[in-house]
């Protein structure tokens, strides 16, 4: 009895271990079968938060476009190529450079221009006592800033870096200027203000400015669609400059007048050339200009004066100079800054700045530095002896406002 109960209690020893060992058999089946099931979880989790740290490898693909396959939720990314565009990834989320490499612009700036040359003196007054020291001040014009315009038109080629861009700037202004002679004093032109020359009492002058400049120029630019960008351009300008300066005078009464008038006319053409620098902060950017001109042209002067008097009416003589062949160089810069507003797939632009313009001996011109003056001017006219030849610089500044549609 002994026994078979020893037997039994062993044969029972035996049914438990094994019930225990498929216990933990079955454990361990549930536990791989758990990994099994979240291995994959894991894996994309862990997938998905290494994303954001991979790079582009390639600058001229937008990294918008990278895709995933749905179905393999594996490491190896795939690139979708896309045509590059001019302006880049900083372009896309910068309005200031996308502004700046539309493919079309069309621009329209008023200036307020005060043009200028060293030749705008058109009267004196004398002080001819006592008469052993007599002193003589000249008077000149001082142009006011008057109005301008300027139209351009730019064109970026596709695909490139390259531009073609033309504009037209106008400024027409009149200024003038006056003054009186007190007692013991006279006023006249200051070639004639010597003995027998006290007949007029008034001094008037006024100054006529015309000036046109189109330009036509192709342009390359680096930095596209960076903060920092850089365009050397170059082409050709024809300018158009235009002074004409007069003084009148005449005694209390207007019984003795005379006035002349000095016409200068430069036109030609000739290579331009000049840099632009730019930088952009979202929508505003900064921006400067500069470029240098040398044109070559024909240059015009002339001399016209009518003289007044009770001995003789109407007298009119002119002093005329060949027109004659010169080279003219120039600059033309501008400072300024601008603020860009999205709109659709373009933009529009306020600009604001300073622009100048230089023009060397653009203004040429014949002063009388000796007459002969008779006993009594009022009798008549002007008696020319010798002449110097006079040329000044022509130059033009002021503050400007320009509108941009980019598109």
């Amino acid at each position: 009895m002994i026994r078979l109960r020893g037997i039994a209690a062993a044969h029972s020893t035996q049914i438990i271990m094994r019930r225990g060992d498929q216990m933990k058999a079955t454990s361990l089946n549930v536990v791989a079968t758990m990994a099994a099931l979240l291995a994959p979880t894991t894996i994309v989790w862990a997938q998905d938060v290494q994303f954001p740290k991979l790079t582009n490898p390639n600058p001229l693909v937008d990294p918008n476009s990278l895709v995933t396959s749905p179905q393999d939720r594996g490491p190896v990314r795939t690139y979708e190529a896309r045509p590059y565009t001019l302006g880049g990834n900083y372009a896309s989320v910068n309005p200031a450079a996308r502004c700046a490499q539309s493919p079309l612009q069309a621009t329209a700036a008023l200036l307020f221009l005060q043009p200028g040359s060293g030749s705008l003196e058109y009267g004196t007054l004398v002080s001819p006592l006592p008469a052993a020291s007599p002193h003589w001040e000249n008077q000149s014009i001082t142009p006011k800033f008057s109005p301008a315009f300027n139209f351009g038109l730019r064109y970026f080629v596709p695909s490139s870096s390259n531009d073609i861009h033309t504009s037209w700037t106008h400024l027409s202004s009149t200024d003038s200027a006056s003054f009186v002679g007190g007692p013991g004093q006279f006023a006249g032109p200051s070639y004639l203000i010597g003995p027998g020359a006290n007949a007029y009492n008034i001094g008037r002058g006024s100054v006529t400015f015309r000036y046109d400049a189109v330009n036509i120029e192709a342009g390359h630019q680096w930095g596209a669609g960076s903060p920092f960008q850089l365009r050397v351009h170059g082409g050709v300008q024809y300018a158009n400059i235009t002074q004409n300066l007069t003084g009148s005078f005449s005694d209390y009464a207007g019984t003795n007048t005379q006035t002349d008038t000095t016409a200068s006319n430069f036109s030609g053409a000739g290579p331009r050339f000049g840099v632009n620098a730019q930088f952009n902060r979202r929508q505003f950017q900064i921006l400067g200009d500069m470029a240098l001109i040398a044109l070559i042209g024909t240059q015009r002067s002339r001399m016209d004066f009518l003289t007044t008097s009770p001995a003789l009416a109407n007298n009119a003589q002119s002093f005329t100079s060949p027109n004659a062949t010169q080279i003219v160089p120039g600059l033309d810069s501008r400072l300024g800054g601008s603020y860009c507003f999205p709109l659709g797939n373009g933009c529009f632009k306020i600009e604001a700045g300073y622009r100048a313009v230089a023009y060397v001996n653009a203004i040429n011109s014949y002063s009388l530095t000796q007459v002969t003056t008779p006993t009594t001017v009022s009798s008549v006219g002007v008696f020319f002896a010798t002449a110097q030849h006079v040329q000044n610089t022509f130059t033009a500044h002021g503050p400007y406002l320009q509108g941009t549609w980019a598109f």
